[in-house]
Parts: C-alpha cells; sequence; structure tokens
C-alpha cells in the first residue's frame, strides 16, 4: 500500500507544480508565488470555495476555468487514490 503511495506521489506534485506555475503566472502582478501556493494547498485539502473566491482576482478571463479545472482533478485525484488505498488495504485483510 505504501509502494502504490509513493508511486502516485509524482503525479499528484507534478500536477500541482504545474497549475502552481500557472497561476503564479497569471496573477503575477497581483500575488506572490507564496500566497498563491498557500491558497492551492488549501484548495487542494478541500476548500473549494477559497478556490472560486479568488479566481477572478488570479485572472478575469482564465480564473474561473483553471480553477474549476484544478479542483475537479484534484477532488478525482484525492478521492481514487482514497478508494484504491482502501481497496489494497481491504483485499490485505481478506487474505488472512
Amino acid at each position: 500500500m505504501t509502494k502504490a503511495f509513493f508511486r502516485f506521489l509524482p503525479v499528484v506534485v507534478v500536477l500541482y507544480i504545474g497549475f502552481l506555475t500557472t497561476f503564479t503566472m497569471l496573477a503575477r502582478d497581483r500575488l506572490s508565488l507564496r500566497q498563491m501556493s498557500w491558497i492551492l494547498v488549501k484548495v487542494f485539502f478541500g476548500s473549494s470555495v477559497l478556490g472560486f473566491d479568488i479566481a477572478y482576482d488570479i485572472s478575469p478571463i482564465f480564473g474561473y476555468g483553471l480553477m474549476l479545472l484544478f479542483v475537479s482533478m484534484t477532488n478525482l485525484l484525492l478521492i481514487s487514490s482514497l478508494v484504491s488505498l482502501m481497496s489494497m488495504s481491504l483485499e490485505g485483510v481478506r487474505l488472512f
């Protein structure tokens, strides 16, 4: 189970860094890299409302669409990884 998590972790890191770069470039004159990374960490771990509140400040044109994509992908990744890890742990219990 731990091996699967660490195999999946680079995908999540690449996804996060890509969105962080995109959002930071779009909001370069309004938000710093530190502020943007903290916002994306909060959105990543479930505060999706914050992402939509600040989407217009990031970019009036692309902000909402990119934030919707980021929220959808991170929620999908978190839920699918949780289901996968639980499934793998239940298989281990069933073998005993």
